[in-house]
């Protein structure tokens, strides 16, 4: 299995591209059982680390389970990735034999905080 926050990850391919390292990140993601890009879409990177990113991900498809924790919807990662053909292609690939679910718009660090609980006991008293 593979965790990384997608940005860091998209950094590291970025630095990848020096000669005779190029491709190795992808290489080893095919030998894995489940990679978690978390957060695509939620930092905006250039349209080169949006084009590895595809790359990188297109290596393992239909033969790696793949999860992806986001909190912008697929309508929203154009904006970050930069270039709206290459995403919708990602997309369209990422969702292909997939089950998508939506979990709703709060996140578990949002209803854990301070400001969360004063919202609700806020509400318990009215």
């Amino acid at each position: 299995m593979r965790f990384c926050p997608t940005v860091e990850r998209v950094n590291a391919l970025e630095q990848e591209k020096a000669p005779g390292k190029a491709g190795k990140t992808a290489q080893t993601l095919t030998r894995v059982d489940l990679v978690i890009p978390d957060a695509p879409g939620d930092l905006p990177f250039s349209s080169s680390g949006g084009a590895m990113l595809f790359h990188l991900l297109s290596k393992p498809y239909e033969r790696t389970g793949v999860i992806i924790a986001t909190n912008p919807g697929f309508s929203e990662w154009a904006q970050g990735f930069g270039d709206a053909k290459m995403t919708t292609a990602l997309i369209d690939r990422l969702t292909h034999r997939c089950h998508t679910m939506e979990t709703g718009n709060d996140s578990d660090r949002f209803t854990a905080s301070p400001e969360a609980a004063k919202k609700s006991e806020r509400r318990q008293r009215h």
